[in-house]
């Protein structure tokens, strides 16, 4: 599977990004908000594989995609449609991105991307969506994209990166009937 977009090839996941995931993970700043992110080889290459059992599913429960740069082929990211429920119509996003790439409107290209194959090619209803409350450019990107706000849940994230540490998240849900496709 591969969806482009002006800037991004958005693909499965290959043992050959194996480096490269772990490389743009290697930072608190990108662990701290992610409580079941893998950041060692080992970790890295199992997610990789079972991701690779997806592939050519007929009906997939996980869409775990890497992002990649058109400009020097380089990935960069990562992003998620999961849990995807085929009867009631929905499913949960989920997304990661190396800190050298934040805040050049990369994920909201991506998520952007992600968003319309959910709702155009899988006919999903309905998108879920979770972030740390201390996680302010991840709750502005969410609202950016159109999701709406659902409530916080309490001590709902533990980073592994942080051990014991847990955050509050915000829930957001974006249904298709609200969303504008192009």
């Amino acid at each position: 599977m591969k969806i482009t977009t002006p800037r991004l090839i958005i693909r499965e996941f290959k043992e050959k990004d194996i480096a490269d995931i772990v490389a743009n993970r290697n930072s608190l700043n990108v662990l701290e908000n992610h409580s079941l992110i893998h950041n060692n080889k080992k970790d890295v290459r199992s997610q990789v594989l079972l991701n690779q059992k997806q592939v050519g599913k007929k009906k997939r429960e996980n869409y775990s995609l890497g992002i990649e740069l058109k400009s020097n082929h380089k990935l960069i990211g990562g992003i998620d449609i999961y849990k995807v429920d085929r009867f009631l119509g929905k499913a949960t996003m989920g997304y990661w991105l190396g800190k050298d790439y934040w805040r050049q409107g990369i994920m909201y290209e991506a998520a952007q991307a992600m968003i319309e194959f959910a709702f155009n090619k899988l006919e999903l209803k309905r998108i879920d969506l979770d972030t740390s409350t201390k996680n302010i450019p991840s709750n502005g990107l969410i609202k950016k994209l159109g999701f709406r706000y659902e409530g916080t849940r309490r001590k709902y994230h533990g980073p592994k990166a942080k051990g014991t540490c847990w955050h509050n998240a915000n829930f957001y849900g974006l249904l298709a009937s609200k969303y504008k496709t192009k």
